[in-house]
């Protein structure tokens, strides 16, 4: 049965669009730049490629990397895909789409422009110093960052009803205060607004 794609929901094209769009360019972005790691990048790979086959931590003995955590999922990687290389490419490509659905949740919790997510994600895959950086922990972090920073944002008072948002913004929220006043006008003037006297 052949999928038709203009009779998918809407909702679904939403969804998955963006991170479908955000893996493909991450790809065709390491594919490319693969064949031209950095030597810090095929250590870190040297590293995940000896604890995925021989169970070993390090180059030689009593050596350690510089950030256990990518190497540690570099590894588990490589334990599925057996090339670290690619494994490399697995991690850097969720990276990429978990750091974009990241700043498109962050957008929408403080009401930055639409074109936000986007615009970040094409200014950090053109940047030179992480593009030399392709390999080595860089995405994995930035991707953990932004989630941070969803989950702080997330956990601030200014949430509820929109007249509720406005009372809050103003001593809680000032991290996003345009955003707020900007949602709780939808709901008119709050309870300590000056009112306009009535006409004669």
């Amino acid at each position: 049965m052949r999928c038709d794609l203009a009779v998918l929901p809407a909702a679904v094209r939403r969804v998955w669009g963006a991170p479908a769009g955000v893996a493909a360019v991450s790809t065709v972005a390491f594919v490319l730049v693969s064949t031209h790691l950095t030597d810090d990048a095929y250590a870190t790979l040297s590293y995940a490629r000896n604890l995925a086959f021989h169970a070993h931590w390090g180059l030689v003995e009593q050596s350690t990397a510089t950030s256990p955590l990518h190497v540690l999922v570099l590894a588990a990687v490589t334990v599925v895909v057996r090339n670290a290389v690619v494994a490399a490419g697995v991690v850097y490509v969720g990276s990429q789409v978990a750091l974009v659905l990241g700043l498109k949740r962050l957008a929408a919790r403080t009401g930055a422009p639409r074109p936000f997510a986007a615009l970040a994600f094409a200014a950090l895959l053109v940047n030179p110093l992480l593009v030399s950086a392709v390999g080595l922990e860089v995405a994995l972090g930035a991707a953990i960052a932004v989630w941070v920073l969803v989950f702080a944002a997330e956990r601030r008072p200014c949430s509820g009803s929109p007249r509720e948002r406005s009372r809050s913004c103003a001593s809680t929220c000032w991290w996003s205060r345009s955003s707020c006043s900007r949602r709780g006008a939808s709901s008119g003037p709050a309870s300590g607004a000056p009112r306009s006297p009535p006409s004669r």
